[in-house]
């Protein structure tokens, strides 16, 4: 097995941070989940061929959740251990990303990325505007019912 250092790195900071994570976990798995599933798509990104749109659910379904358990920490774990669960959370995601950036410039790999990506790059030109608008309503949504959620705690 191939572990790289950082790998390793991620692994030890989620151990050293096991108390605070495990008590987010039943919330994260469940509630987190749940919401980040739940988000609906506009007609425009609807139209979308359907491994784009796929492609784009996942995103916004890792983004969400990433949020959503760093929300979870700040409100449940003691504020001695927030920091570097946070740092440990934010760890983990960003190896995640570094994985799926491998896989997406893997010529051979047919697993499609979480990336977020919608338009081809002629089509991007054209709706640059409308595409960051899009996003920033996408993230707005995303921060809301993030909030909503760890609220009702």
């Amino acid at each position: 097995l191939d572990v790289s250092e950082e790998q390793l790195c991620v692994k030890k900071a989620i151990r050293d941070n096991m108390a605070c994570l495990r008590e987010t976990s039943p919330y994260v798995q469940r509630g987190c989940t749940r919401l980040c599933s739940s988000f609906n798509f506009p007609p425009g990104e609807r139209s979308l061929t359907n491994s784009s749109l796929e492609e784009h659910k996942h995103c916004v379904f890792i983004h969400c959740h990433k949020m959503c358990q760093e929300s979870l920490i700040s409100r449940i774990c003691p504020s001695h251990n927030r920091k570097s669960a946070h740092d440990a959370v934010h760890a983990y995601y960003t190896e995640y990303q570094r994985e799926d950036l491998r896989m997406y410039v893997d010529e051979t790999s047919d697993e499609p990325s979480s990336f977020c990506r919608r338009v081809s790059g002629y089509e991007e030109k054209a709706e640059t505007r409308s595409i960051h608008l899009r996003n920033v309503h996408t993230l707005q949504g995303i921060k809301d019912r993030v909030k909503e959620l760890v609220e009702t705690l």
